[in-house]
């Protein structure tokens, strides 16, 4: 973290859907650093496994 408490990022990915998680996966592979958001409603831990 910087100084100011706030994370860096090179990339910002809007939608966690099919493409933005594909986009986020490349671009990690890619040695980027990214963040991902997503308007969705939280998930309780039941949805995953």
């Amino acid at each position: 973290m910087n100084q100011a408490g706030k994370q860096i990022y090179d990339v910002l990915v809007v939608g966690s859907g099919a493409s933005g998680g594909w986009a986020c996966k490349r671009l990690c592979e890619a040695g980027l650093k990214v963040a991902l958001v997503d308007a969705g409603r939280q998930q309780s831990d039941k949805n995953f496994t």
